[in-house]
This record gives C-alpha cells, structure tokens and sequence, in this order.
C-alpha cells in the first residue's frame, strides 16, 4: 500500500472518519469506494463532508414531491437547447439533466426588486458553488452576508462562461455504481444559471459580474453535468 495520499500528505489510519464515510459512500453508492485504503486524514474528511451534503441534499429534495419544487426541463425544448447552448459556449462535459426552479415566492421577490431598480432587462448568468449551498440558494436566494470579498469586493459573483464558474464548483470523487438521484454518473458537478440584473461591478473583459442586491439575482435553473475526466 502507498504511504502518501494523491495530496502529498502521509496516510494515517482514522478508524472512526472511516468508518463514517463506509456508512455514507454505501448508502450514496451501494460500494465502498477503493480510494480509502490511499487517501490522508484531510481527504478522507473532505469526501465525508462531500458525501454528507449530497446525503442531505437528496433527503431534502425528496421531503416534498420533486414536481412542487423543481420542472425537470425535457430534452427536446425550446427551453433546454437554451441552456445547453449557452453552457456549451465554454464547456464540452456532458449535461445530464436541466431543472428549473418552482419557487414563487423567490421569483416574485425577483421581480420587486427588478421594478425597483428600473431595470426591466436582465440576462442569463452562471454561478458556482459548493454543492451544500445549492439547495440553500434555490430555496431562500443568495445572501450578501455569507459572501466573501473577491476581485471586484464583495458581492454575487456571476459569470457569463459557464468554464469561469466550473472552477469554483467541487466535484464527488468516488468510485461506485451509478446512482439513480444522480443521473449517469457517480461523479458530477452542479451549476446554477441565473437571472441576474447587472447593477453591479463588471470585470474581466466585462464577463465577471459582481451583485451587490441579494434579490438581483435569481436561481432560475439547476445544471448537473458530468465531471471532466
């Protein structure tokens, strides 16, 4: 067996976060993945943390039936090649499926504030996260207060490329079946695409958007696509 994980670091045996991430990868996937027996202390509490999230975020979704919080967008839309056209301006990984957001109530705050601001245009912008903030987002909007400051200060960042937001995406990287929640990969990724209203700092080239209204920004769609290899 190698004696230093993928990272660098040494691998040392954690029995109890070992067990814990035996327990979630199983319930994910069925399997224990190989890649324990080679991963450090650091990466294994990584992967927990990752296998948790998804854990909790399947539970919330099927909480309440899919059809009242998400419309699975059909392949063959008007509505889907929209969305694919644009991810594909800048990504070549495979989508697995489309959702658009259900929630009124979000929407409706969407469009106060796009009254207020005397702004009727808005555009269609991608945004990347931690998988455990998807959810969060779809169902309460994005808040100004958990965003840390970035190259154009602190606000939402929003980017026109979907290569841009990718990169701050994170991805499960554990072997095993496929998983039915998931789609036709264990190893995916989550983007939202948004309706935003540029009243913010624009950087970049002009294709970083930064919002400083946490209702400027609604999470319109979704996106689960496969991982690059």
């Amino acid at each position: 067996m190698k004696k230093t994980c993928r990272c660098g670091n040494k691998i040392k045996k954690t029995q109890i976060l070992r067990i814990k991430l035996e327990q979630c990868a199983f319930l994910l996937y069925g399997r224990v993945p190989v890649s324990l027996d080679t991963s450090c202390h650091d990466c294994l509490k990584s992967m927990l943390h990752d296998t948790q999230t998804e854990l909790a975020a399947i539970k919330s979704r099927t909480e309440r039936p899919l059809s009242e919080r998400f419309t699975l967008v059909a392949e063959n839309t008007d509505e889907y090649t929209k969305v694919k056209t644009l991810f594909a301006k800048s990504l070549t990984n495979t989508i697995i499926r489309i959702e658009k957001n259900n929630n009124a109530e979000l929407h409706g705050e969407f469009e106060r504030a796009v009254r207020r601001a005397g702004i009727p245009d808005t555009k269609l912008l991608f945004h990347g996260s931690n998988n455990m903030n998807y959810m969060n987002i779809m169902e309460n909007g994005f808040d100004i207060k958990r965003c840390s400051g970035g190259s154009l200060g602190v606000g939402v960042y929003f980017a026109d490329n979907a290569s841009y937001s990718d990169s701050f995406t994170n991805a499960l990287e554990l072997q095993g079946p496929k998983c039915s929640m998931q789609g036709s990969s264990s190893v995916i990724k989550n983007m939202l695409l948004c309706d935003v209203v540029l009243d913010g700092v624009a950087g970049h080239g002009s294709d970083i958007h930064c919002v400083r209204n946490d209702r400027h920004g609604y999470p319109k769609y979704i996106i689960y696509y496969e991982n690059s290899a």
